[in-house]
């Protein structure tokens, strides 16, 4: 993930908007608890959680500006499917 330093005004900066990264926030925490809901104590379960937390901090960083957009979306990717 590539930081976006905010000093440098040769590199254009794409911010998400917040509301829209706080609405995919608050479902993936209410995927979260439907899944804890419904499987209990299976391993699977933890690593769910771990890709969700990834997730989120990535969009917080978005959402923050602190990174690119794309970037973002590259990390959840690799979060997704390492």
């Amino acid at each position: 993930m590539q930081i976006v330093d905010p000093q440098i005004s040769e590199m254009p900066i794409r911010r998400q908007p917040v509301p829209e990264a706080l609405s995919t926030q608050v479902h993936l925490i209410h995927v979260d608890a439907a899944v804890a809901a419904d499987t209990g104590a299976d391993p699977d379960v933890d690593d769910a959680r771990i890709v969700r937390a990834k997730v989120m901090r990535g969009l917080a960083d978005v959402a923050a500006g602190r990174v690119l957009t794309a970037d973002a979306a590259e990390a959840e990717c690799d979060a997704l499917f390492r």
